[in-house]
């Protein structure tokens, strides 16, 4: 009898840690960190500027520092970009393949999951210097209006594309508020924002834009919206009585209608 006790805690016992370490082997596997696509990495052009930040996910978000590390990205150049991943909440990079993160344009992607570092690598930048960017007018950023939803890009030309950031950043656009969207470019290939003049750039709606020269960064404000958000009224005509002309209601008793016309809500 002691020993079939016996054998019964035993067994007992590795149930249960088996049960714990499932339970502690899903918990990980929950938290592992499933998005691998890193975004908001322009591929380097030359006459470009190197980006300093991913574009934040859910699950994390991310800083990026180059080399060679150049105020704007030169002529003939391989860059390398060292993105520092900062997983959110609970969310872990431990466990992932070195090759599981994805970057658009890069030729390699390695993930170091003990630093958290991923090392990007860039193609050559082109020989010849580029151009200067001379599309003035940025469409796609719609001119605010209540109960709008805010534009988070612009519409892509062949030199550059371009996201907005709207400030007060609303999921809706709110009456009576006055709304200012910074927009950042991002150049092409072959083209540049050097020798773009001051104030160079217009949206169209906006009340005022602003670049300072050679700058990816346009602020655009525009006019407040309005106070008194204007309703359509909405007619619901009832039939006074009940007759061959409404055929539809035959059946129905003549008491539940009233001799009113129209209802306006």
């Amino acid at each position: 009898m002691k020993q079939n006790a016996l054998l019964f805690k035993w067994l007992s016992v590795v149930l249960i840690a088996g049960l714990c370490l499932t339970a502690c082997n899903d918990t990980i596997d929950n938290n592992l960190i499933t998005i691998n696509e890193i975004k908001g990495i322009t591929i380097p052009a030359a006459g470009g500027i190197p980006v300093a930040a991913i574009d934040a996910t859910t699950q994390f978000t991310g800083t990026v520092a180059w080399h060679p590390n150049d105020a704007v990205f030169d002529v003939a150049t391989i860059y390398t970009a060292m993105i520092t991943l900062s997983p959110t909440g609970s969310y872990t990079l431990a466990g992932l393949p070195h090759n599981f993160f994805r970057i658009e344009g890069a030729t390699n992607v390695h993930l170091n999951a003990n630093t958290g570092v991923i090392t990007a690598a860039f193609p050559r930048t082109s020989e010849g210097p580029p151009a200067a960017i001379n599309i003035a007018d940025i469409e796609g950023v719609i001119a605010p209006s209540i109960w709008g939803v805010p534009t988070t890009r612009i519409t892509e030309t062949a030199q550059f594309t371009g996201t907005v950031e709207w400030y007060p950043n609303h999921e809706f656009f709110a009456p009576g508020t006055t709304y200012t969207a910074t927009i950042t470019l991002s150049p092409r290939s072959g083209f540049a924002l050097q020798g773009v003049e001051t104030d160079f750039f217009t949206v169209s709606g906006a009340a005022t834009t602003s670049n300072a020269a050679n700058s990816n960064v346009i602020k655009a404000e525009f006019s407040s919206t309005a106070n008194n958000p204007v309703f359509p009224s909405i007619h619901l005509s009832i039939p006074r009585e009940i007759s061959a002309t409404n055929p539809g209601l035959a059946g129905i008793s003549r008491d539940v209608w009233r001799p009113v016309e129209y209802y306006r809500i």
